[in-house]
């Protein structure tokens, strides 16, 4: 129940917040999303009648954050520098304006005609006017 009420403001069910759904929103749904496994897992744990299956249980749950401290340490890659992030964004998610307007502006002084063409990109995927803008920018600046 609470995990749900916790989604209400970031969902634009009851009233719009004029934004989409971004991490800074998901805090309270992922604490209450956290809270409830623990309780899941606490309750598995108390009622493993041997043994085996605790060790079972306790194996699983370190398995699992193992494995999310793995994918956790190969995004923070991407972190190095915000030309990585922005690369990495453009990688993951290539049709994203955004992506695309941020690698534009990053290589308008080193690759001129990659800057160019990624501005394009934006535009053409969306006439957003920052593309437009930040590409007329550019191009004056060459």
């Amino acid at each position: 129940m609470s995990l749900g009420v916790s989604f209400v403001p970031a969902s634009h069910i009851l009233i719009s917040i004029g934004t989409d759904v971004a991490e800074r929103l998901l805090y309270l749904p992922s604490v209450f999303f956290v809270l409830s496994v623990g309780s899941g897992v606490t309750y598995l744990y108390r009622t493993a009648s041997s043994f085996v299956n605790r060790l079972a249980l306790a194996l699983t749950c370190a398995g699992i954050v193992l494995l999310f401290c793995r994918v956790s340490f190969s995004y923070s890659k991407a972190w190095k520098s915000e030309s990585s992030l922005f690369e990495y964004g453009l990688q993951t998610h290539p049709h994203n304006v955004k992506a695309l307007i941020n690698v534009g502006l990053l290589e308008q002084s080193s690759n001129y005609s990659r800057a160019i063409r990624l501005l394009e990109d934006g535009i053409k995927f969306s006439s957003h006017p920052t593309a437009l803008i930040n590409k007329a920018f550019v191009s004056k600046n060459s």
